[in-house]
């Protein structure tokens, strides 16, 4: 009778390790991908937070008339009053044309 080869192999222990290395290396891409994806949407609403502070201080100037319309790229702006007398505030509206988003904002009027 002939001898057995035996067949080398990794033990269970080298095989676990080896896993929860992988497992380790999809997840901090996972978290690397979330951070980049969440960055690029966040900076696609940019130029409307922009807007809004652009609009805050002309109201703060009195330089608007309420209600106010604005259309900046694919957002449109709606501005009203809200209250009277010294508690007077401002509400902005932003709404995005093709995804239908809103983004508020608003602050009181001096």
């Amino acid at each position: 009778m002939g001898r057995v080869k035996r067949v080398k192999g990794s033990t269970l222990i080298e095989t676990m390790v080896a896993s929860v290395l992988i497992v380790l290396i999809f997840m901090i891409a996972s978290l690397l991908m979330n951070n980049l994806i969440r960055g690029q949407v966040q900076g696609e609403d940019r130029v409307i937070r922009e807007t809004f502070h652009e609009l805050e201080y002309r109201s703060i100037y009195q330089l608007l008339e309420y209600p106010y319309y604005e259309t900046v790229e694919e957002w449109e702006i709606v501005l009203h009053q809200v209250g009277e007398g010294e508690n007077i505030r401002i509400m902005a509206t932003a709404t995005h044309t093709q995804t239908e988003e809103k983004i508020k904002h608003s602050w009181n009027q001096p």
